[in-house]
């Protein structure tokens, strides 16, 4: 036997492409996030994926804009040198 690519994977693979670029929408429950963040302190648990460091962005950013401190914690270490990376280049 040759080593190569089943046919059958090349053909779905072929079909793989760049998805369209289109304007980002906050879901339900990440607005729902940033309200209540305006009212008392917010703990949004959700599955890897869903957009959580949008809230944490947006929150970040208006504690900022207000001269005021922040943290973002994270339960993995390179997540969380991967976000003060990415937040030192954002704030």
């Amino acid at each position: 036997m040759t080593p190569g690519v089943d046919s059958k994977l090349k053909r779905v693979f072929t079909g793989i492409g760049t998805p369209e670029k289109k304007p980002f929408t906050p879901d339900d429950y990440q607005l729902e996030a940033l309200c209540a963040f305006q009212k008392a302190d917010c703990l949004v648990t959700a599955p890897t994926g869903a957009g959580k460091t949008w809230i944490a962005e947006q929150a970040i950013r208006q504690i900022l804009e207000e001269h005021g401190r922040a943290w973002y914690a994270s339960p993995l270490k390179a997540l969380s040198n991967s976000k003060y990376s990415d937040f030192s280049i954002l704030f």
